[in-house]
């Protein structure tokens, strides 16, 4: 019933002195981008919150903290919060914002996210290569990489039965590197359970658990597939 809702609720995150009330623009701008109501207002959003920088005088003061960098990323978070269904409504503007959090080598971890939420998991393993693409040379991403794709698949758990990702979970295994290894853990390690552990999960837990790498290996005992 207004128009231009999206781009006052946009106005209001972006203006520092809006108080509080940016906590409500920002849900309201989420609701809209999920119902394809905000996709411009909301890229403009995090784009001019990235190209902005911070008064240095706002970093780690005792009254402010880098409040673009809380609103940008509280508007990242609400995004992420969506349920599955409606982030795969919305596949193109995910994309969208992730070419945009490409930007800014400290959104790495977000951007991760974003690509990871617009995955269809039934139909290619292709996505391995582009995922660890984003974070070649970035080795302390491996984990909050990994983190995230558990996440995305339990987040998205309708959508896919183990089989489907069994390919992505061997072409990640044969890269033989540990954040190629982490990464196939959380596969293994969403899906194992979910087929009940059969032997087909079982075995590439194994092959995780003698990877070379100690810490991949440390993660990989972590995860059992019988309690004691």
């Amino acid at each position: 019933w207004t128009p231009d809702a999206p781009d006052l609720a946009r106005r209001c995150v972006e203006a520092l002195d809006s108080g509080n009330t940016w906590h409500a623009a920002a849900t309201s701008l989420t609701t809209m981008f999920r119902d394809g109501l905000a996709t411009e207002a909301t890229s403009n959003l995090v784009a001019n919150l990235i190209e902005t920088a911070d008064d240095p005088a706002d970093d780690a003061a005792p009254e402010r903290d880098r409040p673009r960098r809380q609103r940008l990323m509280e508007i990242l978070g609400r995004l992420m919060s969506l349920p599955s269904d409606d982030l795969q409504d919305r596949i193109d503007d995910l994309q969208g914002l992730a070419t945009l959090l490409e930007t800014e080598p400290t959104l790495l971890h977000q951007e991760v996210a974003f690509r990871l939420s617009t995955i269809d998991w039934a139909s290619s393993a292709d996505w391995t290569e582009a995922i660890l693409g984003r974070v070649d040379g970035r080795p302390h991403a491996g984990m909050a990489t990994s983190i995230a794709l558990k996440k995305a698949l339990e987040k998205a758990n309708t959508s896919w039965e183990p089989a489907d990702v069994l390919p992505a979970c061997d072409r990640l295994i044969e890269r033989d590197d540990p954040t190629a290894s982490l990464l196939a853990l959380a596969i293994a390690t969403t899906a194992g359970p979910r087929s009940g552990w059969s032997e087909l999960w079982r075995s590439r837990l194994r092959t995780l658990r003698t990877t070379g790498d100690p810490d991949v290996t440390a993660f990989a005992l972590l995860n059992v597939t019988a309690k004691e």
